[in-house]
């Protein structure tokens, strides 16, 4: 559609008159080399339209963005479309055949050495009432191994606080076992499988380097809580490899913070993707498996985990850490009288910017469900 028959569909329900289409139409044609003297209902008209088309144009942008990563990532609407054009988003155009189902790379969103990729299958069959199946991925970073991805396929099931429901509101049946029945198959027949992919600190960015990620087999199983066994209906490899782009920003934070019981808080490195925090653990003995202080104060077996974050304009993000790693640095665990270093590197459940970050909330570790009410909690204030 041009964007004169857009114009025209956008004006029919203001009910403009004949002369008053056609002033607009004269102004989005001349709009770069004529300037032009209307009357103000003309120009009224004009920003209705002009609010309409940009509209559609967002409309456009937050639906090419893949469900997956938009439910993985938990961006609304407006966070989608403003991210477009900060280079962490692209659309490689990499596909590969076999067996009549084609795999491609449907949307890309890499930071540091975080990545998330949804990948796009089509023309696979699965029956009602089956589940994808899916042997692989592997997942290569300038022909070596990541040191560590998952894949999950995309459900279309979202939790409304008393049930599921798909993305178009409608309520999720309950298979018999009582479980919600996803959605995987989407209205153009597609399947959507995301992967995602981190360095572990072990790589200082993925942008310029080559991925790769290989599946072996596509298929379909029943649904069921317990494991089903798979029936594969298309052979691969599909090979999809191509070079990473993104954006390198991030922000490193030095920091000596206490967070109880002699735990500081030495380092935090944000990406818009991922986080990486280092604390130092005091001198510190072993007895029983509990480990106590140079005081005889037992010690957490992990520090205060990062709970919140709180933005310059004052936004909060919770529950922030996703999957990834943590533990003490180092393999030589046996001179813990001298304290040691611990680290966490995860990704991040929400898409952040690293300089709008202000202060970080750290929740006190402790085994079982405990009320916040219960526990410490550790402000960090970040200098700017």
């Amino acid at each position: 559609m041009t964007d004169s028959e857009k114009i025209q569909k956008a004006l029919a329900p203001l009910r403009a008159s004949d002369t008053a289409v056609q002033e607009v139409l004269e102004m989005a044609e001349h709009r770069n080399t004529h300037t032009i003297k209307k009357s103000s209902r003309t120009l009224l008209i004009a920003a209705v339209v002009a609010a309409l088309l940009i509209g559609t144009a967002l409309a456009v942008t937050y639906s090419s963005w893949s469900p997956g990563l938009l439910d993985q990532l938990n961006l609304t609407e407006e966070e989608a479309v403003s991210l477009e054009n900060t280079g962490l988003v692209t659309r490689p155009a990499v596909s590969d055949i076999h067996d009549g189902v084609t795999v491609s790379i449907e949307q890309a969103v890499a930071s540091g050495d975080t990545a998330h990729i949804a990948l796009r299958i089509e023309g696979l069959d699965i029956p009602e009432g089956q589940e994808l199946a899916w042997e692989g991925p592997l997942v290569t970073i300038d022909g070596e191994r990541a040191p560590s991805w998952y894949a999950r396929v995309y459900e279309d099931l979202h939790w409304d606080g008393s049930r599921f429901i798909y993305g178009d509101g409608t309520a999720a049946p309950l298979a018999e076992e009582g479980f919600p029945i996803p959605r995987i198959v989407r209205e153009d027949g597609s399947v959507e499988l995301d992967v995602a992919l981190s360095g572990l600190g072990n790589i200082d960015t993925l942008v310029g380097k080559e991925i790769t990620v290989t599946l072996y087999r596509l298929g379909n199983a029943p649904l069921s809580t317990q494991y089903a066994t798979p029936e594969y209906t298309a052979e691969g490899p599909w090979v999809l490899t191509w070079t990473a782009e993104g954006t390198e920003t991030s922000r490193i934070w030095e920091l000596d913070e206490d967070l109880g019981h002699g735990i500081r808080l030495t380092k935090v490195i944000f990406s818009p993707l991922s986080a990486h925090i280092e604390y130092t653990y005091p001198p510190l003995t072993i007895v029983d498996d509990h480990a106590y202080d140079a005081e005889g104060s037992e010690l957490p077996e992990e520090p205060p985990h990062l709970y919140k974050i709180i933005l310059k304009d004052g936004a909060e993000y919770l529950d922030v850490l996703g999957s990834g790693t943590m533990g003490p640095d180092g393999d030589d665990l046996s001179d813990l009288e001298n304290g040691f270093i611990f680290y966490t590197d995860m990704e991040l459940t929400h898409i952040i910017d690293p300089e709008e970050v202000a202060a970080l909330v750290f929740r006190e570790t402790v085994l079982g469900d405990v009320p916040d009410s219960e526990v410490e909690f550790y402000t960090v204030t970040l200098p700017e």
